[in-house]
């Protein structure tokens, strides 16, 4: 799991530290404003975040998303008993 969720962490890095407006998919400028895509910042359509997200996670397993999803829930709830 580890290798899987430095690839996570290093791709959630990237995206963030991206420039607004161009597309990491298929390298064009764009609006942001205009993107029809969740992460609007850094892709310019649904397509490109899918077809990148896609090549990206391929070798994800469903056993790789069960453990991230476990650790998700785990660290959720315990934050939620800090903050009680």
């Amino acid at each position: 799991m580890k290798g899987i969720a430095s690839c996570l962490v290093g791709l959630g890095t990237m995206l963030a530290q991206g420039l607004g407006g161009h597309c990491f998919s298929c390298s064009q400028s764009f609006n942001v404003s205009e993107s029809g895509a969740k992460i609007a910042q850094s892709f310019c359509s649904r397509s490109c975040e899918r077809a990148f997200v896609r090549q990206n996670l391929k070798h994800l397993t469903l056993t790789d998303c069960s453990r991230i999803l476990e650790k998700i829930e785990s660290l959720l709830e315990s934050s939620q008993l800090t903050r009680r």
